[in-house]
């Protein structure tokens, strides 16, 4: 015998729409390998331009002047690592839950541009910070 809310419960785990489970998890993908390749080039490039312009200033305490500069720096990896962490919760998410699918496939797109605009944000302010 089946149960009065079996019907609601298997309306409600159907997708809404007809989004399968590969445009978000490709996106995502795609933006898990940018934020990777981004922290990886956003860190090491303008670590060897910011900070080779940071050392050769003639100051006296050159530590304590590039300081700021190389936390900026760190601080780009860290970000994208975020971006990566969550890109990875929203696969899970979009294999899972097919409601979500649709609205996980934009959260990965505009989540491309922001990987790309945090890498020059923190390389502009690691260079203008010494």
């Amino acid at each position: 015998m089946t149960s009065p809310t079996e019907p609601v419960a298997a309306a409600r785990d159907r997708p809404t729409t007809s989004t399968s489970w590969w445009p978000p998890l490709l996106v995502l993908t795609t933006l898990v390998l940018v934020a990777l390749t981004m922290s990886t080039i956003g860190y090491w490039f303008p670590s060897f331009g910011v900070m080779t312009g940071c050392t050769s200033e003639p100051v006296p305490d050159v530590d304590a002047y590039c300081l700021p500069a190389e936390r900026w720096l760190k601080a780009g990896p860290v970000g994208q690592g975020a971006l990566v962490v969550g890109a990875v919760v929203a696969s899970v998410v979009a294999v899972r839950r097919p409601s979500r699918r649709l609205l996980v496939l934009h959260v990965g797109v505009v989540g491309l541009p922001v990987s790309l605009a945090w890498t020059v944000l923190v390389t502009a302010a690691a260079s203008a910070s010494y």
